[in-house]
């Protein structure tokens, strides 16, 4: 989103990020989020991520501090990755978490070296400060790192090795590669600071790979079919199509300057992509078998997210800016209507039968629904300020709703538009979106771009998975 509106938000954003970040301490204290990294474009580089393990129960007792992380060449340099936990406890790592992520040149590596900054270990008597080495540990892994490719490695704590007595700690991690990731039951996740694509298990709820892009990917589309995803790249000024089952970078559609593309839609057909180009204020329609822009079509000001219906007939442009709602027929090409909304619509969903249309807006309370069939407004409903992601569930029609001001997702009767039940997460939402086959919400945090997976038959968090801050869309296999 880049509309001056937006600027607000992301100010609340980060007063909101300061508050969780200092409750959070209570339970598992992690560094403070990562600031935006700007970093040049891979060239000879690679991308490395690396999530921990839960502890083993053993290591309940015990917290430590890591005060830095580097990844070791094979000639013995050391290369410093940005650490994402400094402080661990046993007792609140019961999931897996990003430990550290960083840029490396290409080529081959020893291991990393971990810097501690203190280790406690609780007993009857109190807590008891443990002896520290007096400098960095060696942790052997070779592995080896390839340019414009991102990797993902998996780290388990080893509590015996790491106290070898009572009165010492010596960390010790068993390194891994994780296997690929099977496509059917993956998911993908953008964001706007990284250089790559986040790979999900969506039944073991946990990052499992990475798929290197340019910098700031944005928007996404999953043709579940044809097993492939494109990925919108603003400052490339492109689209990049993957693999979903190698997972490796196919082809790349290549737009005008100053296009920026922000957000894609793809026809149930997987034939036709429609691109939301947020520089030029148009709408790309393209050729998926040739790769090719095949027609553009002109929107309204600040365009901020696409939006295509059931049959692949007609594709809504949401334009925050001008305030308004572009009609484009698919088949045709062609902008059929331009309906004027609230102020600042963000983004809208479809119920079922596909003949509504629900609104949400970035400067009113009310929700819209809209007759697409006469392109006409049969309702608003009180939902309150602060709406940021919508989702409606084909299965029930029930609408979901998450502000980025409040932790937690509301749940609406599509019949009455009342508020009929609330689920409660960690911070606001940014993005909704439901995985069929496990019949579960997936919330990404407007704060910490954290996912939360939410069972929607008992209403509550199941899981929570680390990726990188500002999230900005994800998609799943066998979503609905």
């Amino acid at each position: 989103m880049y509309c001056r509106e937006r600027s607000a938000r992301r100010a609340l954003k980060k007063a909101i990020g300061i508050l969780i970040s200092l409750m959070a301490g209570l339970l598992f204290a992690s560094c403070s989020v990562a600031p935006a990294r700007v970093r040049a474009p891979l060239e000879e580089e690679g991308l490395v991520f690396i999530y921990l393990h839960p502890f083993p129960h053993e290591s309940e007792r015990l917290s430590f501090t890591l005060s830095g992380i580097a990844a070791v060449r094979d000639d013995g340099q050391e290369i410093p990755l940005t650490l994402r936990i400094t402080e661990y406890r046993g007792a609140g790592t019961g999931r897996q978490r990003l430990l550290c992520e960083g840029v490396l040149p290409q080529g081959s590596y020893a291991g990393f070296t971990m810097t501690v900054a203190k280790a406690v270990l609780t007993g009857e008597e109190g807590d008891a400060d443990l002896l520290l080495p007096e400098k960095p540990v060696m942790q052997n892994f070779p592995f080896h790192v390839e340019g414009r490719r991102a990797s993902v490695l998996f780290a388990g704590f080893d509590y015996a090795r790491s106290l070898p007595d009572t009165f010492s700690f010596n960390p010790a991690f068993v390194f891994s590669v994780p296997p690929k990731p099977v496509s059917a039951v993956a998911g993908y996740a953008t964001n706007d600071v990284s250089y790559a694509v986040t790979v999900l298990d969506k039944n073991a709820m946990r990052a499992v790979g990475a798929i290197a892009t340019a910098r700031h990917p944005r928007g996404l589309a999953l043709d579940q079919k044809g097993k492939r995803a494109y990925v919108a790249m603003p400052e490339g000024n492109s689209v990049t199509v993957f693999d979903t089952v190698t997972q490796e970078t196919l082809n790349a559609v290549r737009l005008n300057l100053g296009d920026a593309p922000r957000d894609l839609a793809l026809t149930p057909d997987g034939k036709i992509l429609l691109v939301m180009n947020g520089g030029s204020k148009t709408v790309s329609v393209v050729d998926t078998a040739l790769l090719i822009e095949t027609a553009r079509i002109s929107v309204g000001n600040g365009p901020n997210a696409i939006l295509v219906d059931r049959q692949g007939r007609r594709t809504y442009v949401f334009n925050t800016l001008s305030n308004t709602l572009s009609v484009i027929d698919v088949a045709h090409r062609s902008l059929v209507a331009t309906l004027s909304t609230d102020p600042a619509p963000l983004w809208g969903q479809f119920n079922a039968a596909g003949d509504r249309l629900y609104i949400i807006f970035d400067q009113t309370p009310y929700l819209t629904v809209l007759d697409v069939r006469t392109l006409t407004v049969l309702s608003r409903a009180y939902v309150g300020m602060g709406m940021n992601a919508l989702k409606v569930d084909p299965l029930t029609d029930l609408i979901y709703l998450g502000k980025i001001n409040e932790a937690g997702v509301e749940v609406y009767d599509p019949f009455s538009l009342l508020q009929i039940d609330y689920i409660e997460t960690a911070e606001g939402s940014s993005y909704l979106t439901i995985d069929g086959e496990g019949n579960n919400l997936w919330v990404v945090g407007s704060v910490t771009g954290k996912i939360f997976v939410v069972g929607l038959a008992g209403r509550k968090i199941i899981a929570e998975i680390d990726v990188e801050d500002e999230t900005s869309r994800i998609v799943l296999m066998g979503e609905r």
